[in-house]
């Protein structure tokens, strides 16, 4: 079995950001993931969307 560590996780704030667009908010979460790492470097990176089932815009995180 290969042991996993979840070094950082990092999420933006909840709310309506019409002025920030969605590669900004990612580029926000995951430099945050980064910072809360502690330096270590990740080997894979996986993304959630709680809202992903609601809204079209889905398929644009997928590619």
């Amino acid at each position: 079995m290969t042991d996993v560590v979840i070094a950082g996780i990092g999420q933006t704030e909840v709310g309506e950001h019409w002025e920030i667009s969605l590669r900004d908010l990612a580029y926000k979460a995951l430099h945050s993931a980064l910072e809360d790492s502690g330096g270590l470097k990740p080997q894979a990176l996986f993304v959630g969307n709680m809202l992903a089932p609601n809204l079209p815009i889905k398929r644009i995180l997928a590619r």
